[in-house]
């Protein structure tokens, strides 16, 4: 009987994961996490997208005098931890309020333990056009946690200067510890960093489904499935359950 039933029930488990739609895998090499704090929000959303089938959208609401209690913004751990000295370019796109241009803060390790000691901060400088729109090396002013730089060489020779061989552990993309001083829905999507002549992509798209994600939603029983460290793992979208379902 225990041996019909466990015939049984990998069935359903082969049914189920058939019945759900691939969820394409996206390119986050590092990992991406959402963070909000307080009456703040950062969420994953269709409503607004520069590439891919989602971006964040960030809506802070407390102004800058409340900013440690109220923040919202994705933290994007970068691969490889590349020195500062060695980035050639980096790239967000951004759907901000006028003159409230999401901020960069980039994150990094000085000491060598790999562990962040240092944030320096930017934003665009000016007016901020409507729609979609690039934040890059060029057009970050950096204002904050590095002497002001005009440009991102500068940037670059004061690292060097006074951190030596500093590398980037995380990179922030929302109003963070700056908060702002107005209530501000604004969205952002993929971040890039060319490193040494190589341009890697980190898309801004939400983590696919585990296995007990998928078991779960389907109705499936079972107080171990969020628990059970198969079922922890993403669900391949190139499964070929169906085609085995039934079969020795």
């Amino acid at each position: 009987m225990k041996k019909i039933f466990s015939i049984l029930f990998a069935l359903v488990l082969a049914c189920s994961f058939s019945l759900i739609p691939a969820v394409p895998v996206s390119a986050n090499p590092g990992g991406v996490e959402l963070v909000a704090i307080g009456d703040s929000t950062a969420e994953w959303t269709t409503e607004e997208k520069y590439a891919g089938d989602y971006s964040v959208q960030l809506s802070m609401r407390g102004g800058w005098w409340d900013s440690p209690n109220n923040n919202a913004e994705v933290q994007i751990s970068i691969t490889g931890k590349p020195k500062i000295s060695d980035i050639t370019s980096w790239s967000y796109r951004t759907i901000s309020p006028d003159k409230y241009t999401v901020p960069i803060e980039l994150n990094l390790d000085t000491t060598g333990d790999g562990e962040i000691d240092k944030a320096l901060y930017a934003t665009k400088a000016g007016d901020t056009p409507e729609g979609w729109f690039e934040v890059n090396q060029d057009t970050g002013h950096w204002w904050y946690g590095a002497g002001s730089p005009d440009n991102w060489a500068e940037l670059q020779a004061y690292v060097a200067g006074h951190y030596l061989d500093a590398t980037l552990v995380r990179v922030d993309l929302g109003y963070g510890p700056l908060g702002s001083n107005q209530a501000i829905d604004a969205y952002v999507d993929d971040f890039t960093l060319t490193v040494n002549g190589i341009t890697t992509t980190y898309e801004l798209e939400p983590p696919p489904p585990t296995k007990a994600d998928i078991l779960g939603d389907s109705g499936v029983p079972g107080k171990g499935l969020d628990k059970a460290p198969g079922l922890q793992k993403p669900f391949n979208p190139d499964s070929k359950a169906e085609d085995h379902a039934g079969k020795k």
